[in-house]
């Protein structure tokens, strides 16, 4: 059993005991791999005499949600917060978060509230509700006309034309799909618009390097390679993934005008031949291959901090990731997101990957489009095999979730902690070990708010939906954060950190913490007006004598 495996099964039996304490009755229990469903009878009228709980294995550190029946569905579709598929919209951070402390209270709680959003959506009470919501999120999430306005752009372009799959072996896609989401090594890329068919027919390496590339090629560590191969004249571009295991056959190529190809091999003086390695792609960059990890460094939550900090951890020199996210991009993600336009609909953690490949195909990146507790219960050694993982989620219930599994387990490297504050105003960077933990979660309050935040009240932009919030990041400033904590998080790599708590603030003026009405906390005050805090600076907070102090990041 894992911590969260432990943890959910004690949930459930208190929120079982909970309900069973209450005024509503359990009429059927039932669990499975994935969730455990509970149909109450809440001794009301209808149509809220009936509701179902779908409580997800990664609770309590997970929202659950909650339905209206089947036979209520005339009655309850199309009022505010209930979709076709009869869900309620019952979560609000702003009020209710998920509490791994006290579970069963959730569930009544969240049970109460729902009731509540029904009845008052009977009584006419949430007119403005249903503008900003039902309309903003639960038409779009209630029917697949988003889907088919995007999939009838895609259909009448260039993409699902030009792309065929062939089974076991490549992708071959025509380059009016540049941007289109694939593993580049796992792409026969053409610059021509010839039809493409295949033989099958093997290629020997010894036929296209010569003797000083072989050679080169031999001495290599690297278990892969990644050939290019121009045909200057055709303008035809190939790329060859070569397994190290056998290193002088190259893997099976597919095309129809193999003759003409052929032909094109035997006038050597036509090809121009690139082997890319490590080495080539980090040779010009310095500090280059410092941080290079022979085991995963595992990123919790593909959104803006995750996506860029992907980025940046590559261009120091991660090469191996794993990337964990259930969410799909959506538009109104892009404006933070290293993802593309034509990449929406796809999920965050694949747009992730293959972006990563983008930029440099001998990446490793695993894609796992699930949640980490989920994916943690059934697949811990992942986990537990990593250099390092890094929660960008910025959710505090998950990060106290994460110190506590750090406590419980076998994992004996850091965990990092990422997250901001509306408009930017600070982010922060906690850098944790296994003796570290305890003081950690120390400084969470019982509502899992983290204690040494700069604002008194958390604002949030109120977003249509079960997670109904998000925060504005000011552009620069998040840009600027992400950077310094991929500095920090490469000096966690390289030994030279091992734990703290560090910022790195934005505009913390007076002038823009007026504009903004933001509610700074007394102790934040005084870090301003008494230790001189500034604008754009990296602190870490000295626990000895509280306080932040300036903090120069080495690498």
């Amino acid at each position: 059993m894992t911590y969260f495996k432990d943890l959910y099964n004690k949930a459930i039996d208190d929120v079982r005991r909970a309900i069973q304490d209450s005024p509503y009755e359990i009429v059927r229990f039932s669990e499975d791999d994935n969730n455990t469903v509970i149909l109450i009878n809440t001794n009301k009228e209808e149509p809220v005499n009936q509701l179902i709980l779908n409580i997800p294995k990664a609770f309590p550190y997970a929202n659950c949600e909650i339905y209206a029946t089947d036979k209520n569905k005339d009655l309850v579709v199309g009022l505010p917060g209930v979709n076709d598929h009869l869900q309620i919209c019952a979560i609000n951070y702003s009020i209710s978060r998920p509490n791994p402390n006290k579970p069963a209270e959730f569930i009544i709680n969240l049970i109460e509230r729902a009731i509540k959003r029904i009845e008052d959506g009977l009584n006419g009470v949430s007119e403005e509700d249903y503008k900003d919501e039902f309309f903003s999120y639960w038409l779009c999430q209630s029917s697949d006309k988003h889907f088919h306005l995007i999939a009838d752009n895609i259909n009448d372009s260039t993409i699902l034309k030009a792309k065929e799959k062939i089974k076991d072996k490549y992708y071959i896609v025509n380059t009016n799909i540049n941007d289109e989401i694939m593993n580049y090594k796992n792409v026969i890329y053409f610059k021509t618009e010839k039809p493409l068919i295949s033989p099958n027919q093997k290629i020997n390496i010894q036929d296209i390097l010569t003797d000083f590339q072989l050679n080169q090629f031999s001495k290599s560590k690297e278990s892969i390679y990644f050939v290019l191969i121009k045909f200057i004249n055709e303008d035809i571009l190939i790329g060859f993934d070569i397994d190290r295991r056998n290193a002088h056959i190259l893997k099976s190529l597919s095309f129809n005008n193999y003759k003409k190809l052929n032909e094109i091999f035997n006038q050597s003086k036509k090809l121009h031949i690139e082997i890319l390695n490590t080495e080539k792609y980090y040779g010009r960059a310095g500090q280059g291959k410092s941080a290079i990890t022979m085991n995963p460094v595992i990123i919790i939550g593909g959104g803006s901090i995750g996506s860029n900090l992907a980025n940046y951890l590559q261009f120091a020199g991660v090469t191996n990731f794993i990337v964990i996210d259930p969410q799909t991009l959506y538009f109104e993600n892009l404006g933070r997101h290293t993802g593309s336009f034509d990449q929406v609909i796809y999920k965050k953690a694949k747009v992730i990957q293959q972006n990563l490949y983008k930029k440099f195909p001998l990446t490793k990146c695993q894609a796992i489009c699930n949640n980490y507790i989920r994916e943690m219960q059934g697949n811990e050694k992942i986990f537990l095999d990593s250099d390092l993982i890094i929660d960008t989620t910025g959710d505090a219930t998950s990060h106290v979730g994460l110190l506590k599994w750090l406590k419980h387990s076998g994992y004996n490297k850091n965990i990092i902690l990422c997250g901001v504050e509306p408009f930017m105003t600070m982010g922060h960077v906690i850098v944790a070990n296994k003796n570290y933990a305890d003081y950690l979660i120390g400084r969470y309050d019982e509502h899992f708010l983290y204690k040494l935040r700069f604002l008194d009240k958390p604002l949030s932009k109120k977003e249509a939906g079960c997670v109904p919030y998000y925060f504005e990041y000011g552009g620069l400033d998040f840009v600027e954060y992400t950077m310094q904590a991929a500095r920090l998080i490469t000096a966690v790599l390289n030994k030279k950190i091992n734990e703290g708590i560090f910022v790195k603030t934005g505009n913390i003026s007076q002038k823009f913490i007026k504009e903004k009405n933001l509610i700074l906390n007394d102790r934040t005050r005084t870090y301003i007006d008494y230790y001189n805090l500034k604008s754009y600076y990296t602190y870490k907070f000295n626990e000895k004598e509280a306080y932040w102090e300036e903090y120069d990041i080495y690498i």
